[in-house]
């Protein structure tokens, strides 16, 4: 083995690096190589069931100072489903603040009390006064049997017209569901 000046820094490297390992310190690691954590998608559809499954976090992110569904405010976010699909909504809470989700028609004007969601089932348990962090997930579900620009809304009073609503729609042409960020 030819004894190089190379050789010897790359292996110090090595050994210095398993040094620091050992000694609980931190080790750089190419972005490439480190390990991502697994992003679950907001909406999943299955065509053999007809069914989307919707994922809404409120305050996933400083967004709108918290008032966000999955990181989206004020209709940035665009949730597309087939009309007929049967959706299965799970919604938590992120923050220690009361939120809440239901669908409710698009040209509804938005006000501090929240209106009936627009299909039956189509929101969260207590929608009026919200869950906080730490409470159990709310899994509701309903049927998008009408055509139409909807919007997911905060149901506790004042939320909505904080900014806390992003839109859904009930699609005559589409052929899955799906999740925009806008």
């Amino acid at each position: 083995m030819i004894d190089t000046q190379a050789s010897r820094v790359r292996a110090g490297m090595v050994t210095g690096a398993i040094a620091l390992g050992l000694a609980g310190g931190a080790m750089m690691v190419p972005a490439a190589q480190a390990a991502q954590p697994a992003q679950v998608p907001f909406v999943t559809y299955s065509p053999a069931t007809h069914t989307a499954t919707v994922r809404l976090i409120a305050g996933l992110t400083s967004a709108n100072s918290g008032y966000n569904f999955d990181g989206g405010a004020k209709g940035a976010v665009r949730i597309t489903v087939p009309l007929g699909t049967k959706v299965v909504a799970t919604f938590v809470d992120n923050v220690s603040m009361p939120h809440s989700a239901l669908i409710i028609p698009f040209n509804v004007p938005l006000t501090v009390t929240p209106p009936a969601p627009a299909f039956p089932g189509a929101a969260s348990a207590d929608y009026r006064n919200g869950t906080e962090k730490g409470d159990p997930a709310s899994v509701f579900t309903f049927r998008a049997n009408k055509a139409g620009t909807y919007r997911i809304v905060c149901g506790v009073p004042g939320h909505d017209v904080a900014g806390m609503w992003d839109i859904f729609i009930v699609s005559r042409v589409a052929r899955t569901a799906s999740f925009q960020k806008l």
